[in-house]
């Protein structure tokens, strides 16, 4: 969503360039369209930066592998399917 909003306020600063341009409107009206997309652009790191610790959960809740693997000293977390996709012969 947060892209969305900076893709549509990169539209409408576009649209208010164009109309200051030609007479149509105020200076303000541009200026207030510039910091929209600066608002917008300001909000995009910070809602991606939430999206993959909500993708983990996700993944984790619908059932995904998690185990702890300690390497040289320092956890890390990796990430198994569940089922694999090919499946161990007898």
């Amino acid at each position: 969503m947060a892209l969305a909003t900076t893709q549509a306020d990169t539209r409408a600063l576009h649209a208010a360039e164009q109309q200051y341009q030609q007479g149509v409107t105020t200076a303000i009206d541009m200026f207030a369209a510039h910091a929209a997309l600066l608002q917008a652009q300001d909000a995009l790191p910070r809602t991606l930066a939430r999206v993959e610790p909500d993708l983990a959960a996700l993944y984790k809740a619908l059932g995904g592998g998690w185990k702890t693997v300690a390497s040289r000293g320092a956890s890390r977390i990796s990430v198994e399917a569940s089922r694999s996709p090919n499946p161990p012969s007898a």
